[in-house]
């Protein structure tokens, strides 16, 4: 019974870190640090730490496009050779 625990639990931490990854790679993961250093700078009125976060949440923003555009591409190139495998 214990090995089954520490399977899923293996399991469990294998696909936080794969979503954590995901979330970092798209931007979205910044885009959560950035809003909550601004809102904390913000109530708190830590102008260094409100403006570190706007910096953090512009940096997700170019990545969340930068991943958008190479999905894009991929979905592009992919279409093309399916389209020369067709002929």
């Amino acid at each position: 019974m214990k090995k089954a625990g520490v399977i899923v639990l293996g399991a469990t931490a294998i696909g936080t870190v794969i979503a954590l990854e995901y979330l970092r790679r798209t931007g979205k993961l910044g885009k959560i640090k950035g809003e909550t250093k601004r809102i904390v700078g913000s109530f708190t009125d830590n102008k260094k730490l409100e403006i570190e976060g706007l910096l953090e949440l512009n940096k997700a923003r170019v990545r969340e496009a930068v991943s958008s555009v190479k999905e894009i591409t991929n979905d592009t190139i992919d279409n093309i050779k399916e389209a020369i495998r067709e002929d």
